[in-house]
């Protein structure tokens, strides 16, 4: 009992004194406090979206992934012509009047191929294949995670062309499309951006296929929530530091920008 009561007062004393039992008092401290990590609303965006999604009868969204729906009625095209040219030669003998005779003949002949090169203005520059596909699935789940009904841009152009009288040009099976099949349309186009983790920001437009109006539209570098740090490391033998947060993968990034869209989206509905 005397023990206790012993151990209460020192309790008491260094209480009312002001040091804490990570420093001692009057000296410097020798880590600085973790910094909070900021609280992650992704869930709680993604399902009030959910909500207003289904009120506003879950219109189906065409992706346009790093490309935009063109204001030209007709794809742009470039005829490209190839001549080649081939030469032979053969030599011929004839005898006349005990005279032997040599005739060389030349013959050429040359030929020309004409190609038509369909040019696609609409694609962007994007990250290397691993990342554009690691960044585009993460950012797909989160909208999908939301409800939202997703139309396939190739699928949606493929379906259009098998059901037209005759053509394939691919800007009138788009638009033909997009109104059989898409009430809005989503552009997700990559912008280079030294602040964004990536490198890259993103440039997104959401727009009523049936009206051609703008439902919303934003841009943002898409920096994921810091994290907290992964702990303390010795540093030199005569410390312990604390280790740095990790740096944002391109999940992170992909995650944070289907969040950031949803909750644009949510405002809109």
């Amino acid at each position: 009992m005397k023990r206790i009561a012993t151990v209460l007062l020192v309790l008491t004393s260094l209480h009312a004194s002001g040091v804490s039992a990570e420093f001692r008092g009057g000296q410097p401290p020798v880590l600085s406090a973790a910094p909070t990590p900021v609280v992650d609303q992704g869930e709680a965006v993604i399902s009030r979206f959910r909500a207003r999604y289904q009120a506003a009868k879950a219109p189906a969204l065409a992706l346009f992934w790093n490309r935009e729906l063109s204001d030209s009625i007709a794809q742009r095209t470039v005829q490209r012509s190839t001549t080649s040219s081939s030469k032979s030669e053969s030599v011929a003998n004839a005898a006349g009047n005990g005279e032997g005779r040599s005739e060389k003949l030349e013959q050429a002949t040359a030929s020309t191929v004409n190609a038509v090169e369909v040019l696609d203005d609409n694609a962007h520059p994007t990250l290397d294949p691993r990342s554009d596909a690691l960044l585009k699935t993460t950012f797909l789940a989160v909208l999908q995670r939301g409800g939202a009904r997703i139309v396939d841009r190739a699928l949606m152009v493929r379906a259009a062309a098998a059901g037209a009288p005759s053509g394939v040009d691919a800007q009138v099976n788009e638009m033909r499309g997009l109104a059989e099949r898409a009430a809005w349309l989503l552009e997700v186009t990559l912008v280079p951006d030294e602040r964004a983790p990536l490198g890259h920001a993103f440039r997104v437009a959401v727009k009523d296929v049936g009206q051609g109006t703008v439902i919303a539209e934003m841009y943002t570098p898409a920096i994921p929530p810091a994290r907290a740090p992964a702990g303390l490391v010795a540093m030199n033998g005569v410390g312990f530091v604390r280790a740095p947060a990790p740096a944002p993968s391109v999940g992170d990034v992909g995650r944070t920008l289907g969040v950031e869209v949803l909750d644009r989206l949510s405002q809109a509905l």
